[in-house]
């Protein structure tokens, strides 16, 4: 059947197609006629009723609210208005508007009549068509109110124009009786004013000989009409004859302006319906005109349309639908029959609409009254469905509830509509959902509003890992990860909040949390509905792990192509060949060193880049691909735009269309000059197999040699033949034991990898070392396939090794072990010591004056007597004693295991006499002695450095005490050790804080007693001690390179102090300024800054003196001779400190222009008349003479030293029989007095 949509407009399923046309059927309103009965008449039928009738049938109806549509109209619409079927169903107002103005007043009027009486409505108007035709068109049609207020009307309209302008044409034509009674369609009689027939027409005539008419009936006029009403074709029966005849005798007497009548007649063939109708004639005539016409047709269509609605009747109680009317005005209702059983109310009682209300379940009360209001408020359709408890028996219904609100013009608006029982579609519907859910293979839920599950089936529970059932009644949320949960319930939330739920979401990939607290990923997808009255969600959840996993291995499958191929720099090309096209990607213009703009796409630029001697035969390649069947596989040459040439490695294959032709050729390129340069390696490396010195040995799994070099043969002396196929055993030395194997081998199995020493046997005996790596080869699955050794002789290494480790470890002088193989022996005794809990002594021995010996006879001298020395001190110890050379002409002595301490004494004395004996060297013999520091582990020290420090402290001690003998360790040498570490420590900041004072002591002129120079000597005004002798100091400052610093600052005080002498005391003045050894040693000590300085106070270079010991002048370095030299250039004159106690040379003094030597104090002491002392004063007095040295005498303490020097010659006396060492102040008067 045709529908209705929700605008009340027909679909276009309303049209049917019929006998070959379209056609339009008659289209039901809902919710009136929601179901047709199956014995209603077909669609078929009412077209064939509809065609039928002449004019145009329609059902019509007008809303309370104003809105008119055609619910059907046949096809003469289109004929008598000129509009076309769609157009009027679109829109009743283009049908009406036909309406000719002035008649449209009257046309409402009558409709407003016909609903008001419940009477047909009959009119006759004018139109005017589209076309601008004016038509005349009368209108039958019955309302029939409908239960919402609508009308509904069913009518017919035909085309009267032709009668009317006959009328018009004929009316004052004394032939217009005879004219219009024939030309009607219409039965037609004319009455007299007695109700004689006085015409008929042609129509009449026919009807009458067609339904029987007795033959006296034949003439018609002449007839009384009230006789023909009671005989002619045996109707209207009585009762109706008598209404008919009673109606034209009203007419005609002027008591109805017209009268109509229907009635049923039979013929002898059927059954038939007329309408009469009756009007009077014009002024001056009376009487009436009598028109029957034959609406049979009509008849039927109402009879389908009773039957029709009938069918309705039943169809909606089958259905249990029913109908209900609310009167807004007052709050009653009424309700039809069915809806009476629906709700299980009592029919005799009146409802309220708050009864209603009290009806509806609790907890749909609330939803269905706030919709109520508002189609009160908005007059909106009512349409809701929810549960009711039926107060007869409590059962509780579901019904549909739909309804519209009818206005009415008397103000009284109703809310009219149906209840549908929808129960047993409930709960059909809950089953089918429950087994939709049951059988989906994927876990499916249902969803509240609230959050919580109302349904799942078994695959939610399985996934999730919850026991069928449990899962009921638990938020949702429940089922996401923890820290996931805040935004899952927000989304959910945001999801039902908006106001028109969405079809479904699209699928969702989200993380998911097992019942035992692992999470998996899930694929979710969510469908809104509305279920019972409420909104909930069906969720499909898929677990996704395995496509996930599958996902994952494809991706890092893709990944690693991708990467294999970039990294792999492979090409890919496309060759088309009808036009000759060459399509690369990016790799192939990388591959090229082009950009893509650079290149033309043709073949022929593609072999523009093959370098000119490839060409050719690339070209060939491919003309034998195009030609034969054979794949395009070459190798070749491209020369790059900045010249460079690279190898291409090119395959393709060329894709035929179906007759066999050549189309396209795909490919693929790669770079292949590293693997040509690989190729050209291999190569090399197979000459270098055969060239390499070292021996190549292959061996397979099990061991046997597989593969030698030459230098394998030439190392152990075993041919190729010889070797191959037998075992590296071969080669056994027998002097590695088995866990030394055991170990090569698990290293190489852990590893694959060994690498070290070994002793191997050649062919003829010999055993040798070598050195030897060994590789273990794999293939692809890991399984081991050979070894790969190569060794080389390291018997000359090893002798090399061992002269470097003895140059290392020992003197290569004495042959005893050095400094760091002292340390070792020293260290395996103390372990032993604290094994057997036995003392150890180390003696720190220095030999005396060996520096002299040095310094006068010769590094080779001195280098026999230490040779010498090392054997004499081996010869006083045990075998398993440690004699060592520490450095210079220090030794040091290790017993060990020392069960009686006296036996250290014994070694010492006999050290001591050993070493005091001559040293027969060649030429000369050379005296030295020892100084010999002991200390003792455990009850001195517990380490090495300890041991060896308190040693050298005892040593130093012995030397203090006057040489040639032994020291025991004792506190108070650490104690002095501390003493020395704090004023050294001082002496750091001695200079900063400005606590140096420089002293002088005069040197007077022997003859006259004059002061003309004298010696500036330092002192250090400690903070704390007071005083700090020099001779404590000084060598601290030489040993910590402060002597540097002190020694300038020293000399640029003396320089000032004697600027200023000279200028007010005495002119000629000199002042000495002793410069230390280590001062003239150091490197970076300049003398132009003491020039500089003498320049800016204008002293001439004789106003100073440097004093230098004798060591310093035997040292003869080029250094130092350097410095001396300087001095002498820039006038600085030079004093030898000291003369006569070390071991002079008188060339060295002619040689560094010595100016002044100083006779030591240890002479001018114990001077006497034919003293020693006197004549070697005399001696060296003449000699300084003689070679033009002044000589300075020091120590000079009494009268008769300087009369005995006066009369030897000496030039100068320095000493405390003159002055001792003055403030620079005391110096100063001394100088002015």
């Amino acid at each position: 059947m045709p529908t209705v949509a929700a605008t009340g407009e027909p679909s276009a399923s309303g049209v049917l197609e019929a006998g070959g046309s379209h056609r339009l059927v008659p289209a039901l309103t809902p919710p009136l006629l929601p179901l047709l009965a199956p014995d209603a008449p077909t669609a078929e039928q009412l077209l064939a009723l509809a065609a039928a009738i002449p004019g145009v049938v329609f059902q019509f109806i007008a809303r309370p609210d104003g809105r008119r549509q055609y619910l059907y109209i046949s096809p003469g619409i289109e004929l008598t208005h000129e509009v076309s079927m769609r157009a009027a169903y679109a829109d009743a107002e283009r049908v009406l508007a036909c309406i000719v103005e002035e008649d449209r007043p009257g046309h409402r009027s009558l409709m407003e009549y016909a609903i008001a009486t419940r009477n047909r409505w009959r009119h006759e108007y004018r139109i005017r068509t589209a076309s601008g035709r004016l038509k005349w068109i009368h209108s039958e049609a019955l309302p029939q109110l409908q239960e919402d207020g609508s009308t509904l009307w069913h009518g017919v309209l035909s085309d009267v124009t032709d009668r009317h302008r006959l009328l018009d044409s004929l009316a004052t034509s004394e032939t217009f009786n005879a004219t219009i009674l024939n030309s009607l369609a219409e039965h037609i009689a004319v009455l007299d004013e007695r109700g004689v027939i006085v015409a008929v027409n042609e129509a009449w005539r026919r009807f009458g000989a067609e339904n029987g008419a007795p033959p006296e009936f034949s003439a018609w006029t002449g007839l009384s009409y009230q006789r023909v009403c009671t005989r002619a074709g045996k109707a209207p029966v009585d009762a109706t004859g008598n209404r008919a005849w009673q109606g034209i005798e009203a007419v005609i007497a002027g008591r109805l302006e017209e009268f109509s009548l229907e009635y049923p007649c039979d013929s002898p063939d059927t059954a038939r319906w007329f309408a009469m109708r009756v009007h009077p004639l014009a002024p001056p005539r009376r009487g009436a005109v009598v028109a029957h016409l034959d609406i049979t047709r009509r008849k039927l269509a109402e009879q389908a349309l009773r039957e029709s609605q009938r069918s309705l009747l039943l169809a909606q109680n089958a259905g249990r639908v029913g109908n209900y009317s609310i009167d807004l005005s007052n709050g009653r209702w009424q309700a039809s029959a069915m809806v009476i059983d629906i709700c299980g109310i009592a029919p005799a009682v009146e409802y309220s609409g708050e009864d209603w209300i009290g009806l509806i379940h609790p907890e749909h009360r609330q939803r269905a009254a706030a919709h109520y209001d508002e189609v009160l408020a908005t007059g909106c359709r009512y349409s809701q469905e929810y549960r009711i408890v039926r107060p007869l028996d409590g059962e509780t219904r579901w019904i549909a509830c739909e309804g519209e609100l009818d206005p009415r013009p008397d103000g009284k608006a109703r809310l009219i509509g149906t209840i549908h029982d929808i129960t047993e579609s409930k709960r059909a519907q809950r089953m089918q959902l429950r087994a939709i859910i049951d059988a989906a293979p994927y876990g499916m839920f249902l969803v509240g509003e609230d959050g919580a599950i109302q349904l799942h089936n078994a695959a939610a529970a399985e996934i999730f890992g919850y026991p069928l059932g449990e899962l009921q009644g638990l938020p949702i949320d429940r089922l996401a990860p923890a820290n996931q949960r805040d935004a899952h319930a927000r989304y959910i939330r945001h999801y039902w909040q908006d106001a028109a739920l969405p079809r479904s979401s699209l699928n969702r990939e989200l993380t998911a949390r097992h019942r035992d607290g692992h999470e998996f990923p899930v694929e979710v997808s969510l469908s809104p509905m509305w279920l019972d009255g409420q909104k909930v969600l069906i969720a499909a959840v898929n677990d996704i792990s395995a496509r996930k996993n599958d996902e994952l291995r494809l991706k890092h499958s893709e990944e690693r192509l991708e990467m294999a191929t970039r990294a792999g720099g492979i090409g890919i090309w496309d060759w088309l060949l009808d036009s000759d096209t060459l399509l690369w990607n990016e790799t192939m213009f990388a591959l090229y060193g082009l950009r893509p703009d650079e290149f033309g796409g043709t073949s022929d630029d593609w072999l523009r880049c093959v370098h000119p001697d490839d060409r050719e035969r690339v070209h060939a390649s491919d003309l034998r691909a195009l030609r034969d069947t054979h794949e395009h596989d070459c190798e070749f040459r491209i020369v790059w735009p900045n010249g460079s040439v690279r190898h291409i490695k090119s395959v393709g294959k060329v894709l035929r269309d179906e007759g066999g032709h050549p189309r396209r050729m795909l490919g693929t390129c790669w770079d292949i000059t590293a693997q040509k340069h690989v190729s050209n390696q291999l190569q090399l490396a197979a000459t270098v197999f055969s060239a390499i010195r070292e021996g190549i040995l292959v061996a397979d799994e099990n061991n046997r040699i597989v593969a030698v070099n030459p230098a394998f043969t030439r190392l152990t002396g075993y041919t190729a033949e010889e070797a191959l196929g037998e075992t590296t055993r071969l080669l056994k030395s027998g002097r590695h034991d088995t866990p030394f194997y055991r170990d090569m081998w698990q290293t190489l199995k852990t590893h694959g990898h060994w690498e070290g020493e070994i002793w191997n046997r050649r062919k003829g005996g010999e055993i040798y070392p070598e050195w030897l790596m060994i590789s273990a080869v794999h293939d692809e699955t890991g399984t081991l396939r050979s070894h790969v050794a190569m060794f080389s002789d390291i018997t000359e290494q090893k002798r090399a090794e061992q002269a470097i480790w003895q140059e290392a470890n020992f003197d290569a002088l004495t042959g005893l072990p050095n400094r760091r193989m002292l340390r070792d022996r020293l260290e395996q005794e103390l372990k032993k010591a604290h094994r057997t809990r036995l003392p150890l002594a180390l003696l720190f021995l220095d030999l005396d004056h060996f520096k002299e010996v040095n310094d006068t006879l010769g590094h080779g001298m001195g280098d026999l007597l230490l040779k010498e020395a090392a054997q004499r001190l081996c010869q006083c110890v045990r075998e398993a004693d440690t004699v060592a050379r520490f450095g210079g002409d220090e030794f040091t002595i290790v017993l060990g295991e020392l069960e009686d301490r006296s036996s250290i004494d014994r070694i010492a004395q006999e050290i001591l006499r050993r070493l005091a004996a001559p040293f027969r060297l060649p030429d000369e013999t050379a005296y030295v002695s020892a100084s010999i520091g002991v200390t003792l582990f455990p009850d001195d020290a517990r380490d090495i450095d300890a041991l060896l420090k308190n040693a050298d402290q005892a040593m130093y001690a012995a030397k203090r005490q006057g040489r040639n003998r032994y020291s025991y360790f004792t506190p108070a040498m650490q104690e002095l050790a501390q003493k020395r570490m704090h004023l050294t420590r001082d002496l750091r900041s001695a200079l900063a804080n400005n606590e140096f004072r420089v002293y002088y002591q005069p040197i007077v002129t022997l003859a006259d007693g004059r002061i003309h120079k004298a010696e500036a000597l330092i002192r250090w005004q400690h903070p704390q001690r007071g005083l700090v002798s020099p001779a404590e100091f000084i060598p601290l400052a030489e040993e910590t390179g402060l002597i540097n610093d002190i020694g300038d600052w020293v000399f640029r005080t003396a320089a000032t102090q004697v600027a200023r002498w000279r200028k007010h005391y005495c002119p000629d003045l000199q002042i000495s300024v002793n410069k230390s050894p280590v001062q003239f040693r150091n490197k970076d000590d300049d003398l132009a800054p003491w020039f500089d300085w003498l320049k800016g106070l204008g002293l001439p270079g004789q106003s100073m003196v440097i004093e230098i010991t004798e060591g310093l002048l035997m040292e003869a370095s080029p250094l130092v001779r350097e410095k001396l030299l300087a001095l002498r250039d820039a006038g600085i004159q030079v004093s030898l400190d000291d003369f006569g106690t070390g071991y002079s040379s008188l060339s060295y003094l002619k040689k560094f222009d010595i100016d002044y030597l100083k006779i030591d104090q240890s002479f001018v002491r114990n001077l006497a008349p034919d003293s020693d002392d006197l004549a070697l004063c005399q001696a060296i007095i003449v000699m300084a003479h003689k070679l033009g040295i002044h000589v300075i005498a020091e120590g000079v303490e009494t009268e008769a030293q300087r009369a005995l020097l006066g009369s030897a010659g000496c030039d100068f006396g320095q000493g405390y029989l003159f002055a001792e060492p003055l403030p620079p102040e005391d110096f100063e008067r001394r100088l002015a007095g």
